[in-house]
């Protein structure tokens, strides 16, 4: 029987399952939070289902959860480990605005706070005249402008959390540097803890900064489209005025703008706690039980090396950072890379000691080629002219003018030009020699010897120039009688 191979198990295989776990602490995290913002946006009319979780707030804390959520799913999409490197300022905002990347991180952003503005706008009090439908005198129904406003600074908040993703590079992994065995890593729960005031600092200036540009962005482009739009759809349900005018006084007053910024912090302070806690969570050092997370292989260098060549920048720069860990504190698995020698592509060592080799110099050529400009790029060859194969196409005119027709006298003179440019020839010696020795076998089948002798080009020459000097005797017998004088 053959010898059973061992399966060379993927290095993603194992890094997979360390980074859903990272995911789900990030996830938990956000989950505590969302609790928090959904007890605190409570009215507290009832001192139990106030925090109760089965009820109203376990409502508000899944949709105030989807709502981080849905920024954690958009960073798994698209982190990448290490500083970018970009060109100046402008061009990066160029770069940057024509990527379709921008737009989609600015899509989620917006679901996020808008789907966050409803469970804020269901959560206010009465007296906080944020319902979308208000009654006057009369009992007359009226479209409330306030809630609108609301909306279009959320959309603002989208707006400048973008502009800062970008700007500040949240998408950016940074691999923390290996200390050791011995020494740890700080616990990213307790990193998150005393983050929080600064974290909430942070979304309190950023829900501030969006104010502004709702402001201009309501007022300037979105109030007469979201009032005519707003009423269009609430018709349906509500006796509303039919004139979309719109009402004359701005709904901005000093409370409206107060709670706009309530609702921005809390949504930033949902964004930012879960930019944090993914950024701290899923740098963790690669090791699963205080072991490095290809020990469970059965081929451990085989994994590991599996991971040091992939094709992925982020699965390469967790295997590597896997195997600074094994050079410095694990002897038994770096006594393994030396004695590993029966491997296809050569030793383990060698062939590790060629990707570390290849980083560096990479490094390297970036370093020299900073701001050199790129050499030119060679020209390319012309392209060898084609053999012909086929006589070239006719270049005469297919249509002629009327004016142009053929008459007796012009082919006359071209039969005679061809003679006088061509003597001896016939149009048969222009043919090729397959054609000719086609045309002679087609002659010989058709037509006997005495009849190839009679149309062949002397006889027909000779037979001619009887006929023209038969023609020119019987037409000087035929003028003579005329030239004699009459006798008298």
């Amino acid at each position: 029987m053959a010898p059973t191979t061992v399966r060379k198990a993927p290095y993603k295989d194992f890094l997979q399952p360390a980074l859903h776990r990272r995911f789900t602490s990030t996830a938990t995290v956000l989950l505590l939070v969302s609790y928090l913002l959904a007890v605190v946006l409570d009215g507290w009319k009832s001192y139990f289902w106030s925090w109760f979780p089965i009820g109203p707030v376990g409502v508000r804390t899944a949709f105030i959860f989807t709502c981080g959520l849905a920024i954690v799913v958009l960073r798994i999409a698209n982190y990448h480990v290490g500083l970018r490197t970009t060109g100046p300022g402008f061009q990066t905002l160029r770069n940057t605005i024509t990527q379709l990347q921008t737009y989609e991180t600015l899509f989620w952003y917006g679901f996020s706070s808008l789907l966050f503005s409803h469970v804020f706008l269901w959560a206010m009090p009465k007296p906080a005249n944020l319902s979308w439908i208000t009654y006057f005198s009369g009992d007359r129904a009226r479209l409330n402008e306030r809630p609108l406003f609301l909306l279009a600074y959320m959309v603002s908040c989208a707006i400048t959390q973008t502009f800062n993703h970008y700007r500040k590079d949240t998408d950016r992994l940074v691999l923390a540097s290996s200390k050791g065995k011995n020494e740890k890593q700080p616990d990213a729960l307790k990193l998150l803890i005393t983050a929080v005031p600064a974290t909430f600092g942070a979304s309190l200036s950023g829900a501030a900064s969006a104010l502004p540009v709702a402001l201009i962005l309501y007022y300037a482009i979105l109030r007469s489209f979201i009032w005519g739009w707003a009423l269009m759809f609430l018709r349906i349900f509500y006796n509303l005025p039919k004139t979309n005018m719109l009402p004359p006084s701005w709904p901005s007053d000093l409370w409206l703008l107060f709670r706009c910024i309530e609702a921005g912090t809390f949504v930033h302070l949902i964004w930012n706690i879960g930019n944090f806690a993914f950024s701290k969570f899923m740098v963790k050092e690669p090791l699963k039980n205080g072991k490095p997370l290809t020990s469970e292989s059965k081929d451990p260098n085989g994994s590991l090396l599996n991971g040091l060549k992939s094709k992925k920048l982020s699965i390469k720069a967790f295997a590597m950072w896997e195997l600074a860990i094994i050079a410095q504190g694990f002897e038994t698995r770096r006594q393994a890379i030396y004695e590993d020698i029966d491997r296809k592509d050569g030793p383990m060592w060698s062939q590790v000691y060629a990707i570390c080799m290849e980083v560096v110099k990479s490094i390297e050529t970036r370093i020299d080629t900073y701001g050199k400009v790129p050499d030119a790029s060679p020209a390319a060859p012309a392209p060898e002219p084609k053999q012909r194969v086929s006589a070239p196409l006719r270049d005469d005119p297919i249509f002629n003018s009327r004016g142009a027709s053929k008459t007796m006298l012009n082919e006359v003179e071209k039969r005679l030009g061809q003679v006088a440019r061509s003597p001896g020839e016939s149009p048969v010696s222009k043919l090729s020699p397959i054609a000719k020795k086609t045309w002679k076998e087609a002659k010989d089948r058709v037509l006997t010897k005495e009849q190839q002798e009679l149309v062949a080009p002397d006889h027909i020459k000779s037979q001619f120039e009887n006929w023209t000097l038969h023609s020119l005797k019987f037409s000087c017998s035929s003028r003579s009688p005329s030239l004699q004088p009459q006798s008298r």
